[in-house]
């Protein structure tokens, strides 16, 4: 893809955002996939950092920026940022197992065993499930078209709480 076309498909991402809050986990891994893929990307960082600053609290947006700094050593940064997070959405099982697994790397046992254990009473399956609203079939990954029963635009995002 040319810089000119990436910077376009960018821009309608970007856009994108703001229209739909239920598939923005969806568009940020495609940006993310983007401006990975061009060497670009700090360019998708800075687009989270301003969002994020614009006062855009969306989970998607914070989870996203928290693994933009994991990704790019950033990490004392992103544990601030998680722990923010969790501050303000304290039952979000991708931040706890986000911080559990950086607190593993920089091996911080103690803490990492903290926020696992936190995930396992609350009894939250940590995989994104994806289930068809029209079947109940479920996928680990998001597709338009359930492959049980064939129906189009009828996979969700649903965790799995036990």
């Amino acid at each position: 893809m040319k810089k000119g076309e990436r910077e376009k498909v960018f821009s309608l991402l970007e856009n994108s955002l703001s229209i739909s809050s239920e598939y923005q986990f969806l568009i940020l891994d495609k940006m993310e996939k983007i401006f990975s893929s061009a060497g670009d990307y700090e360019k998708y960082g800075e687009m989270l950092k301003k969002r994020l600053e614009e006062n855009d609290y969306s989970p998607q947006i914070y989870l996203a920026y928290c693994k933009f700094l994991r990704k790019t050593g950033k990490k004392d940064e992103a544990v601030i940022k998680l722990k923010e997070f969790l501050a303000r959405f304290p039952e979000q099982p991708q931040a706890m197992m986000l911080l559990g697994d950086i607190f593993l790397e920089e091996e911080h046992i103690d803490e990492a065993v903290e926020f696992y254990r936190k995930l396992s009473r609350r009894g939250v399956n940590t995989k994104k499930p994806f289930v068809c609203t029209n079947c109940g079939y479920r996928v680990d990954e998001m597709v338009w078209r359930c492959p049980k029963c064939g129906k189009w635009d009828s996979v969700k995002y649903m965790p799995e709480i036990e």
